[in-house]
């Protein structure tokens, strides 16, 4: 039942300009969704640099999830950090702190990842890396990649897993139906090219200047959203 609710109607000519307004920033947003959506790093391999799996270069891990959880789950300040899918948000790049801590018991029977060590959600849908800004437990749906030596620039390491090149690999590897999932042996075996560590810090910071604009185009979508509602409200 509508009768009692009042709405503003303000005169036409305001309206026309009002949904003027809001269709432009519309627009705004729906192109500065596309470059998100759309954008994927790729790597133009040269056929002269060396394939190396990962297992070559990182060591690979799988987390590890006490059982029930819940009982190891604590308020604690002190407690260690549980790495949750939700702690990773879509366009960060490292991990810096979480929502939920676990206890010590709870960590022995879980995984340590360390500043610095890239970790992976096994699960196709979120299949995408990030870098470690802190220490904490993950948890089975995470995996852990540990660079070996210093024969891979970070940050190259960071874009090539986040590539087209890998992510069709693991498009090919990924077991399962509905929920697809990448196992240990899958990841050991996915190759990415090495080339020459200048060579990969050139390509990584190309990356970074792309990441940027990415990043840009993403606040672009907040910001137009707010003003949106900013107009909405001030209608009422």
């Amino acid at each position: 039942h509508m009768s009692g609710i009042q709405m503003p109607l303000p005169p036409l000519e305001i309206q026309e300009q009002f949904l003027e307004r809001i269709s432009c920033y519309q627009n705004i947003i729906d192109g500065s969704r596309q470059v998100v959506e759309n954008y994927k790093p790729e790597i133009e391999v040269d056929p002269q640099w060396k394939i190396v799996s990962l297992n070559d270069i990182c060591d690979i891990e799988r987390g590890g999830s006490p059982r029930p959880i819940q009982e190891f789950i604590t308020t604690d300040p002190n407690g260690i950090n549980w790495i949750k899918i939700a702690d990773a948000t879509k366009s960060s790049k490292y991990i810096y702190n979480t929502k939920e801590k676990i206890t010590e018991e709870g960590a022995t029977k879980s995984r340590m990842v360390h500043e610095g060590d890239f970790i992976l959600s096994n699960s196709m849908s979120f299949c995408r890396p990030y870098i470690m800004k802190t220490t904490g437990c993950i948890h089975d749906g995470w995996l852990l990649l540990r660079a070996k030596n210093g024969g891979i620039d970070k940050n190259y390491l960071y874009y090539i897993l986040g590539s087209e090149n890998v992510r069709q690999q693991f498009e090919r590897l990924a077991t399962g139906g509905v929920v697809r999932n990448l196992n240990i042996q899958l990841v050991k075996k996915t190759t990415i090219p090495l080339p020459p560590i200048e060579i990969q810090k050139s390509i990584a910071a190309q990356f970074e200047e792309e990441k940027k604009l990415i990043d840009g185009n993403q606040e672009l979508m907040q910001l137009f959203e707010q003003k949106i509602e900013h107009k909405i409200s001030k209608l009422w």
